[in-house]
């Protein structure tokens, strides 16, 4: 990295809420935001070829999906036993709504970083 580059960094948390509803709100928001629909598509093309690449242990705590809600409805009532799908949905679910919160409010972003010129 070049020493006049700016790196920045998003935290997000909270992994403890119910899962479940804010994926669904995402999805469901995903119906009036091309680029969040776009970002589903791609993480769940995504997640499916990360699946393929574990350990076969590792890969059988998952069963088949077409769409992150499809996941996450898999793992609605079923115990995630490896804590795998519930990281990874709540990474998804966040980043969702990161997307969603800058469509809503875009001069936030452009305020809140002093770029470089």
């Amino acid at each position: 990295m070049n020493p006049t580059e700016h790196q920045y960094i998003l935290l997000f948390g909270d992994q403890t809420v119910e899962l479940y509803p804010i994926v669904q709100k995402v999805v469901s928001e995903s119906k009036k935001s091309p680029l969040l629909r776009s970002f589903l598509r791609n993480v769940t093309d995504a997640v499916q070829l990360e699946i393929a690449s574990l350990n076969p242990i590792e890969r059988a705590s998952f069963r088949e999906f077409n769409s992150v809600l499809d996941l996450a409805e898999q793992y609605r009532d079923d115990d995630d036993t490896l804590g795998i799908a519930h990281c990874v949905l709540i990474c998804i679910a966040r980043i969702g709504e990161f997307i969603l919160y800058g469509f809503r409010f875009p001069f936030t972003f452009l305020t809140s970083f002093s770029l470089p010129k």
